[in-house]
């Protein structure tokens, strides 16, 4: 699968030569962060409980709902990912990236995907999760950051289910169909009037 994004054809196992950190993906854009500074993963469970006869609670199971988390990420105009680099081309494409605005493309990137409404893989230092839906953003800057921003990400588990439509041949046989009378179509015979 190509990763095409702001910062090019690279997967989270290349960028910066780590294979963790923290990234947002989608099957045609590729959103590295600069820093994870927080995330929280809740693994909740519901047991569930039933009354019987004397008042007293019995469990039957124990139901896994789907898992949530919370991400803040800290982008900034100039890369703190990057790696020395010491070839010409490395050079140039360094000095490009000083012009791009990359909290601004950050920003679109998360704003498009979460009005597309389409499932991302979110990848943590922790944990990765594979199609999960964006349900909130917030992003802050102030005079500390300047040109850098923070992201806080909420993010739920998707299990998305496909319906099979099976066709079936049924054919019902009745019983004692021999006389007009049990037949429901018979020809000519009004069953209703005695």
């Amino acid at each position: 699968m190509a990763l095409i994004g702001f910062f090019g054809s690279q997967s989270p196992e290349t960028f910066s030569g780590r294979r963790r950190g923290f990234y947002i993906q989608t099957d045609n854009e590729f959103l590295p962060f600069d820093l994870l500074t927080d995330e929280s993963h809740a693994m909740p469970a519901q047991v569930t409980q039933y009354n019987i006869e004397d008042g007293s609670n019995v469990t039957e199971n124990i139901r896994l709902p789907l898992r949530t988390g919370n991400v803040i990420g800290f982008i900034s105009n100039y890369s703190i990912q990057e790696t020395q680099l010491t070839t010409i081309v490395g050079r140039i494409q360094r000095r490009l990236q000083v012009l791009e605005n990359r909290v601004q493309q950050a920003y679109d990137t998360l704003l498009r995907i979460r009005n597309e409404r389409v499932p991302v893989k979110i990848i943590t230092n922790l944990e990765i999760y594979e199609n999960v839906l964006i349900t909130n953003i917030d992003t802050s800057r102030d005079s500390e950051s300047g040109e850098s921003g923070f992201f806080s990400i909420n993010f739920q588990e998707s299990r998305i289910v496909k319906l099979k439509s099976v066709a079936v041949d049924v054919s019902v046989k009745l019983k004692d169909m021999k006389n007009n009378k049990r037949r429901q179509s018979a020809v000519k015979l009004d069953v209703g009037r005695r």
